[in-house]
């Protein structure tokens, strides 16, 4: 037999059946409605071979609010006594439910706030349902709850009653508007400085205890600092102390230190110096000969046996015209150099350009479509002969040739029109040719006019 899904089925000619319902040996069929067997409270239905069973509704009570349930009866019903949050309670008792006193009369439960005792104080604590005041000791004095009251021993601090305990805490401070207040008895104050761990007077000048280059001073709790000035010196060479300011006990010379009173050589190998008070003092070596241009300039005096010109040795007596000068014509004689300029021709153009590396002017040329022309020389234009063009000071100027006319029906050309035939009505006709333009007119094309 196939299994069945229902609860309560019946047997059938063969197999277990859901089309009825068999329940407490006895069968019932589908849709069909019965008070429990051994239950009056509660009403069963068949349904698909299940048996399902509810408790049976009760009317609302007319009389009561809260009804007893008697046993063996399946509703509650009105008495005296009452069911009030699963408890039975006796007529006229009366009971504390969510701080609401309550009383069982006839049946019916009667509840009202509890009646509480004012409590006079900022923070009251619940206590059995009602406000109560808690109040603290202190010092042997007595505090209300939540009153504030300075503390007996510290006067930074202050106190508060708190449900019977006393909390205490530093007061608070108002803030201050200054950078380095003093520590006043309780909170900052802006009457004097604290910088650096020390307490400083208003309007105390002082040197930074960090650095000794900068003064300082505290006005209303606020530190200022700035840099020393350093004092003027009357010394050409001064060294620098360690505020940078610039002081005479020894000379800054050529980026070293020289100690005062110190004599030394300078980076001129010819040169003698001596350190007085930060001023230092040098005298050239003196020599028994001179020239302009010495070879060897290594020595403190000048070896004129040959020269030096340009970064070139010259030697005694040689002529040359020196590098960057095609201008010049120079010669070497023990040591010093003497340089005459060259001279230059005379020349035509109006304008004369001064070529890079060239000794003297030279007249400008015009280089133009591959061909090179004279200055001021005329000549028609490579590609186009109806222009004429004219080299002026390496520029070429281009212009349109002039053309002169002396007949009245010229042959139009590519660049002036022609006198060597006619150009009539839009026809081109040679020289001594007849024509007709009308049956009434006869032509004759010559040269310079027509009949």
């Amino acid at each position: 037999c196939p299994q069945v899904t229902c609860s309560h089925p019946v047997q059938g000619e063969c197999c277990l059946e859901c089309t009825m319902c068999y329940f407490n040996s006895r069968t019932y069929s589908r849709g069909h409605r019965f008070p429990h067997p051994t239950d009056r409270c509660q009403n069963c239905e068949c349904l698909d071979g299940n048996v399902t069973c509810s408790q049976r509704a009760c009317p609302s009570p007319d009389s009561c609010t809260h009804p007893v349930s008697i046993p063996g009866e399946c509703c509650p019903v009105c008495g005296q006594d009452c069911m009030y949050q699963g408890q039975v309670i006796k007529n006229g008792n009366s009971l504390q439910y969510h701080c609401q006193d309550c009383q069982c009369v006839g049946g019916s439960v009667n509840c009202s706030p509890k009646q509480c005792p004012l409590a006079d104080c900022p923070t009251p604590v619940m206590e059995n349902c009602c406000p109560k005041c808690i109040e603290c000791m202190s010092d042997g004095i007595r505090y209300s709850d939540g009153q504030v009251f300075p503390h007996p021993k510290d006067a930074c601090s202050q106190c508060i009653c708190v449900r019977g305990s006393v909390e205490c805490s530093r007061q608070p401070c108002k803030a201050v508007d200054c950078s380095h207040p003093s520590r006043g008895e309780c909170c900052p104050e802006c009457d004097a400085c604290n910088f650096a761990g020390r307490t400083l007077a208003n309007a105390q000048h002082f040197l930074n205890p960090s650095d000794s280059c900068h003064d300082c001073v505290c006005q209303n709790g606020n530190v200022t600092c700035w840099k020393r000035h350093c004092s003027p010196v009357s010394c050409h060479n001064p060294v620098t102390d360690n505020c940078d300011c610039p002081v005479c006990t020894a000379c800054n010379f050529e980026g070293r230190q020289v100690p005062n009173g110190l004599s030394f050589q300078s980076s001129d190998a010819c040169e003698d110096c001596i350190c007085s008070s930060g001023t230092v003092t040098c005298h050239k070596r003196l020599c028994g000969e001179s020239c302009t241009h010495p070879a060897d300039v290594q020595r403190c005096c000048p070896q004129c046996d040959n020269c030096l010109y340009g970064g070139q040795f010259r030697i005694n007596g040689q002529m040359f015209v020196p590098q960057g000068e095609p201008c010049n014509k120079c010669q070497c004689e023990f040591g010093s150099v003497t340089c005459q300029s060259l001279p230059c021709p005379p020349l035509a153009c109006p304008k004369a350009v001064q070529k890079e590396g060239d000794c003297c002017p030279s007249c400008p040329v015009c280089q133009y479509l591959g061909k090179t022309y004279r200055d001021n020389e005329r000549f028609p234009h490579p590609e186009d002969l109806c222009l004429a063009c004219t080299c002026k000071s390496g520029m070429v100027d281009c212009e349109n040739r002039r053309c002169m006319v002396t007949c009245l029906h010229p042959r139009p050309d590519t660049c002036c029109p022609s006198c060597d035939s006619c150009y009539y009505q839009n026809i081109l006709y040679k020289n001594g040719a007849r024509f007709y333009p009308d049956p009434c007119k006869s032509c004759t094309c010559e040269v310079r006019y027509i009949l």
